[in-house]
């Protein structure tokens, strides 16, 4: 039987492809995009994490939609990210966290812990950064076999634990964060290796692809 993390996982995955929103995710071989060839083995490293605060993943563009200047819309700048990620055996394998570099010059830590399956970081800085395709950081990895490593919108390690940014822009929930699950739904994992099983979680990825 699928972890609730993975479950949790399939269904932002299942929901994400016809919504619009900024696009999360990952990428294993240095190309800035996420695809089918961000696949992890024994050999990768490390993976960089990518967020776009005003794309969707097809590249159509993403308005504030809450704000409160509704004639003259605040941009979606980011001064903030915290994110979760948890990896699963699709296949065979294993994966252990190393460390988190951050690329944006944020130097304020606002949480962080791994437990498990589940890692969660997350940097602030007093100050924004303009809308657009960002380079969050790059996380290390030690490999074994091919899992997968996919985001998620809590985790029961920590239950402050979001993934998420702040921005200008108000979000849902009126508090300047814009939340996976609520204000945007397309975040992107690795993809499985093509010699996996043909699983469950093969077969609906492929249909949200």
């Amino acid at each position: 039987m699928k972890s609730p993390h993975i479950l949790l996982a399939l269904l932002l995955g299942v929901v994400a492809a016809p919504v619009a929103g900024q696009s999360l995710f990952l990428d294993v071989n240095g190309d800035g995009r996420s695809d089918g060839s961000d696949v992890l083995n024994a050999g990768v490293t490390s993976v960089d994490v990518y967020l776009d605060t005003s794309h969707s993943m097809d590249g159509a563009p993403v308005p504030c939609a809450k704000s409160e200047h509704p004639d003259q819309p605040e941009q979606i700048t980011i001064n903030s990210y915290t994110f979760i990620l948890s990896w699963e055996p699709v296949g065979t394998g294993s994966l252990t966290y190393g460390a988190w570099t951050d690329n944006m010059g944020f130097a304020i830590g606002v949480g962080g812990t791994q437990k498990g399956r589940d890692f969660w970081t997350g940097y602030a800085a007093p100050f924004y950064l303009a809308p657009g395709k960002h380079k969050l950081g790059t996380l290390g990895v030690t490999v074994t076999g091919t899992p997968v490593l996919q985001f998620l919108a809590s985790t029961p390690i920590d239950n402050t634990a979001m993934t998420s940014f702040g921005s200008a822009c108000l979000g849902s929930d009126y508090d300047n964060t814009m939340k996976l699950g609520s204000d945007f739904l397309d975040a992107r994992g690795t993809s499985p290796s093509d010699d996996a099983p043909r699983t469950v979680w093969r077969a609906i990825q492929a249909i949200s692809r």
